[in-house]
C-alpha cells in the first residue's frame, strides 16, 4: 500500500516496501517554475563582457574541468612527473599579453594550483579549460572548483568556479 509523504511511516513500512523522499524522475510532470511554465534557456550577453569579468583590474575566468575524450579519468597522468595544463583562447592570452606556453599560477578563494598555459582556440572566451584527473602533485583543479549545490538539478556548481591568472610564479 502506498503512502502520502505526509503520512507516518514506521521501520516496518520501511523493511518492506520501496522508499524515497524524491519523486525519481525530476519535472516528470512538465511543470516548471518559470512564467510560461516551460523550461527557459537564455542568454545574457553581459556576463561575458569583459567589464564584468574584472575584479581588482585583474580578468576573472570560468574554470571549466571536462573530460578528455582520449582517457579514463587520470590513468594518462598515473606516471608523469609533469605539471597539470589548462588552456585559453588567442584572443584571452592577447588581453593578458600572453603568446607562448608558460607556467603560471590558477588562484581564487579557496587555493591555487600551477599549470602549464597554452593556447587552444576551441575554447571560449573567459573561460580556463583543464582537463579532470591531474593528481595533487600536478595541479589538481578539484582545489579550486567550489563545492555548493548548482541551482539546477542539485549538482556540484563546477562550472560556477572562477580564478584569476597570475604570471608571477
Amino acid at each position: 500500500p502506498l503512502k502520502k509523504f505526509n503520512d507516518k511511516v514506521d521501520i516496518e513500512y520501511l523493511k518492506n516496501n520501496y522508499f524515497t523522499i524524491h519523486k525519481p524522475v525530476a519535472w516528470e510532470d512538465k511543470k516548471f517554475k518559470t512564467a510560461s511554465g516551460k523550461f527557459e534557456i537564455f542568454f545574457n550577453e553581459s556576463l561575458y563582457l569583459e567589464n564584468d569579468n574584472k575584479k581588482d583590474n585583474k580578468l576573472s575566468f570560468k574554470l571549466l574541468t571536462n573530460h578528455s575524450r582520449d582517457t579514463l579519468s587520470s590513468q594518462h597522468m598515473m606516471d608523469e612527473d609533469g605539471i597539470s595544463v589548462a588552456y585559453i583562447n588567442e584572443e584571452m592570452a592577447r588581453k593578458l599579453s600572453f603568446n607562448e606556453e608558460k607556467i603560471v599560477t590558477l588562484r581564487n578563494h579557496n587555493g591555487e594550483i600551477r599549470v602549464n598555459l597554452k593556447i587552444d582556440n576551441s575554447v571560449a572566451d573567459f573561460i580556463v579549460l583543464m582537463y579532470v584527473g591531474w593528481w595533487t602533485k600536478h595541479g589538481n583543479p578539484n582545489y579550486l572548483t567550489d563545492s555548493g549545490v548548482s541551482d539546477i538539478g542539485g549538482q556540484v556548481t563546477y562550472n560556477e568556479t572562477e580564478v584569476e591568472i597570475d604570471f608571477a610564479v
